[in-house]
């Protein structure tokens, strides 16, 4: 059974997934930050932060879900 996020690390690991976005250059890079985090972010929340979204913003939704 998975173990359920709550808010503050979900936020925690968009803020990472960002940042790790942020610093991949190439399209190899990009893959691999999107296969890592997409299982546990979900692939929609990894596409708005390659879009350009925040990381709150990409997971606002999902973490008042979760409040």
């Amino acid at each position: 059974m998975e173990r359920m996020l709550n808010p503050e690390q979900l936020l925690d690991m968009a803020e990472q997934a960002k940042a790790d976005l942020e610093k991949a250059t190439t399209k190899d890079e990009v893959a691999a930050v999107f296969d890592h985090y997409a299982g546990s972010l979900g692939y929609k929340v990894v596409v708005r932060m390659l879009l350009g979204s925040s990381a709150a913003s990409a997971t606002a939704k999902w973490r008042l879900r979760l409040a």
